[in-house]
């Protein structure tokens, strides 16, 4: 009963401006600040639940090698159709092309040439970030960034910044799925002054034997132009090629 009394003297005794939401504000805040600085098993398990998550992030993502270098070279063979106003017709053609990465750590630059039987040389050049897996020869999740450059044996020349995200998952240790998107922003021609955009995608398979991988895929890609008339191109083929990982 003397408890009482005392903490209703204490009570009478706040200044007359203090409310009640005032000093509930202020009990709410003390109670915040005790259980951040306090400590509890609860606390100390999830701390530990994260810092085991962490640690398995950095196993499963810390390059097994610091440096990777990939040679890349295919061939081709795809459908060539495009629609201009009410007109469209299609053409059978063959590609070859070739690449370069090299990668440091999570941080690679990229380099392919393409040249296809529609007279017209491809160029593009990326930077990329692995965001999930220990190296390129394993499974991993990499975004890109760059510039393709497409030169229709300079008639046309079409310059297009791309972002995009590839895939490589590995079902057993020298056997898996690949697979890749991009998205080709909005350029003018160098020449006509035409603008463009479009995107490309491909899956398929590979198979690796030490540091060769053999691969084969599905592609598609649909660019749109248009100066006051829209044209739209579609390639679509299969490609097969070969890796050399170092």
């Amino acid at each position: 009963m003397k408890s009482f009394i005392l903490v209703l003297s204490l009570l009478l005794l706040l200044p007359s401006w203090a409310s009640a939401d005032d000093i509930i504000v202020i009990i709410a805040q003390k109670q915040k600040e005790k259980r951040k600085r306090g400590w509890s098993l609860a606390d100390w398990m999830d701390t530990k639940k994260k810092i085991a998550l962490m640690d398995q992030w950095l196993a499963l993502n810390s390059s097994a090698n610091i440096f990777e270098v990939i040679l890349d070279g295919q061939i081709g063979r795809y459908s060539h159709a495009f629609q201009e106003n009410n007109t469209s017709a299609s053409k059978d053609e063959e590609v070859l092309g070739g690449g370069l990465s090299i990668f440091a750590s999570i941080f690679g630059i990229n380099a392919h040439f393409e040249a296809t039987d529609e007279i017209y040389t491809q160029y593009s050049f990326s930077g990329s970030l692995r965001l999930f897996g220990r190296a390129q020869q394993s499974t991993n999740i990499t975004l890109h960034y760059g510039m393709r450059q497409r030169d229709f044996d300079g008639e046309d020349i079409f310059q297009n910044q791309f972002w995009g995200a590839s895939m490589d998952f590995n079902l057993f240790h020298n056997f898996g799925f690949e697979g890749q998107y991009r998205q080709y922003l909005e350029s003018s021609s160098e020449e006509k002054d035409i603008k463009g955009k479009g995107y490309d995608y491909h899956y398929g398979a590979f198979f690796d034997l030490l540091f060769i991988r053999l691969y084969g895929n599905f592609f598609r890609e649909e660019f749109i132009t248009y100066n006051g008339e829209r044209m739209r191109e579609q390639r679509k083929g299969v490609r097969a090629g070969l890796k050399l990982f170092f």
